[in-house]
């Protein structure tokens, strides 16, 4: 911001007050990380779609997706983990979050 300093406070909102003040929601923003994504990684697509389809909260929730882009990144093997629940729905496997 101009004319803050690091010594200013910062003030952080809950949800339905950052929401109110003009602050996307969390279901506004995971489409749009979604669409940056798509456009800078060039197999984000196909995994994310796959994705969507086992686990729809991924859509609308980005701290899903995150978890998700973790257990990937830690396990180095997304199409074997997607591939290999196809007939279920990983919050199943996983829980709910």
């Amino acid at each position: 911001m101009a004319g803050s300093s690091p010594d200013d406070p910062i003030v952080v909102l809950g949800a339905g007050a950052s929401v109110d003040a003009g602050i996307p929601s969390t279901e506004m923003l995971t489409p749009r990380l979604v669409e940056r994504l798509r456009s800078e990684i060039d197999e984000f697509g196909d995994v994310y779609d796959r994705l969507a389809w086992l686990e729809p909260t991924v859509t609308t929730n980005f701290e899903r997706l995150f978890f998700w882009m973790e257990e990937f990144r830690r396990t180095r093997n997304f199409r074997a983990l997607l591939g290999w629940y196809d007939d279920r729905r990983l919050s199943t496997l996983y829980g709910e979050y």
